[in-house]
C-alpha cells in the first residue's frame, strides 16, 4: 500500500526536484532533498502588508504561438504560488498543487 506522502512525491528526488512536475513535491520538501540550514526569523513581529486584492487570472498576454491567461499559465507551468505586490499592498495571491 502507498502512503500518501509517497504518492504526492511521485517520482521527485535529489535530482529532480527543481523540474516539473516534480516541484510541486520539490519545493515543499527541499530539507528532505538537499542540504539546508534553518534561518531564524525576526525576533519581532512584522506586520502584515495591506491587501487591494484584483482579479488579475484574467490578464491575457501572447507567448510562443499563443494566447494565454495568467490562470492557464500558472497552471501549465506547475506554478504553486505566486503573490503580486504593487506599492507595498499584496494585489494578488495564487495557491495551486500542494500548497495552500
Amino acid at each position: 500500500m502507498v502512503s500518501e506522502t509517497e504518492r504526492e512525491r511521485g517520482e521527485a528526488n535529489s535530482t529532480n526536484w527543481i523540474d516539473a512536475p516534480q516541484n510541486r513535491w520539490g519545493f515543499l520538501h527541499v530539507r528532505e532533498l538537499t542540504r539546508t540550514a534553518r534561518i531564524g526569523g525576526s525576533p519581532s513581529p512584522v506586520d502584515p502588508l495591506p491587501r487591494r486584492l484584483d482579479d488579475v487570472g484574467g490578464f491575457a498576454f501572447d507567448h510562443g504561438d499563443r494566447r494565454w491567461t495568467l490562470s492557464e499559465m500558472l497552471a501549465a507551468t506547475f506554478t504553486d504560488g505566486l503573490m503580486l505586490i504593487k506599492d507595498g499592498q499584496v494585489r494578488y495571491e495564487y495557491y495551486g498543487g500542494l500548497m495552500r
